[in-house]
This record gives structure tokens, C-alpha cells and sequence, in this order.
């Protein structure tokens, strides 16, 4: 995964997320209506520990993805409504199942500032 979200944010404003997601594995991602696979994200304490906002946000696959190939997609997220250092964590996720994290794949995160100036 690689990831563009704004270094600040308002507590509860939502923001549009460009995520690229790369299939490293060797099957085809099908599109999610058809494999249930979906990018999602989290939102943590400054130190990754702590679960502040659990699924934030959802961005479904429209076209399959091959094995080497990457995909873009725009993920809505809504940053905390309390203030402070937040980590933005995004993973893929075979919905209702698992998150490919869980299983030792990759996950992304980012820190976001959030302030009544962001």
C-alpha cells in the first residue's frame, strides 16, 4: 500500500484518501462483489497500540486486480473527533472474514494531526 492523506486534520471532517494497492500475491483480486475484498481503514494511538476508530472507512475494488499489478483508489475517511497525534492504518480486508494483517501482510499507516486548524 502507499498512501496521500493531509498531515492535519479537524476533529469528525471528512477527507478523501488516495490509496494505491498492490497485489503482491499470486492470485487475482476479483473485483469485491464478487470476492469480497475491500481497502478499509483504522485509526490508532500515536503509538499503533490502542484502537481509537475500528473500520473508518471502506473502498470497494471495481476491476481485478493481477498478480504485479497496482490499483488506485480514493478512501473516505473520517479523522477522530478528539484532538492529538493519531495513526491512520490502512489494510485490505476479505469482508467479514479477516484483514490481510492479521495473517502477517502488509498494512500501511500514517501519522495525522488532528486540530480544530486542520
Amino acid at each position: 500500500f502507499s498512501l496521500s492523506a493531509p498531515p492535519a486534520m479537524a476533529p469528525g471532517r471528512l477527507c478523501d484518501v488516495a490509496v494505491t494497492v498492490k497485489n503482491t500475491s499470486d492470485i487475482v483480486w476479483e473485483p469485491t462483489r464478487q470476492s469480497g475484498l475491500s481497502v478499509g481503514n483504522h485509526w490508532r494511538s500515536p503509538d499503533g497500540g490502542t484502537v481509537v476508530q475500528w473500520l473508518d472507512g471502506n473502498a470497494t475494488l471495481s476491476e481485478a486486480i493481477s498478480p504485479g499489478d497496482s490499483a488506485d483508489l480514493s478512501l473516505v475517511v473520517r479523522a477522530p473527533a478528539a484532538e492529538g497525534d493519531f495513526q491512520l492504518e490502512i489494510d485490505l480486508e476479505h469482508a467479514g472474514i479477516m484483514w490481510l494483517s492479521e495473517l502477517g501482510g502488509p498494512r500501511t499507516t500514517c501519522t495525522v494531526t488532528v486540530t480544530p486548524s486542520g
